[in-house]
C-alpha cells in the first residue's frame, strides 16, 4: 500500500509459492520508490532488483487466502 492504494508489481514478484524470487528478502525488501507517474512507480532494491508497481483503485485490503 502506497498513500492509501494497493499497487500491483510488474512482473509479479512470486517464486511460485508465494515467495519473493531467488534475490529478494521476505517478509521485505528495503529499496527506494521513483514516481514516474500518478499511477506507475518504480522500485529500485539495488543489485538489478527493480520491479514497476501500477496503481489499482482497491484501498481494501487484498484477500489472499481462501
Amino acid at each position: 500500500m502506497i498513500d492509501g492504494r494497493w499497487w500491483t508489481a510488474s512482473p509479479q514478484l512470486n517464486d511460485g509459492n508465494g515467495n519473493p524470487p531467488a534475490g529478494w528478502d521476505n517478509p521485505s525488501q528495503i529499496g527506494t520508490l521513483h514516481f514516474t507517474s500518478d499511477d506507475t512507480v518504480t522500485f529500485d532494491a539495488g543489485n538489478s532488483r527493480t520491479v514497476t508497481l501500477h496503481r489499482t483503485t482497491s484501498t481494501d485490503y487484498p484477500f489472499i487466502c481462501s
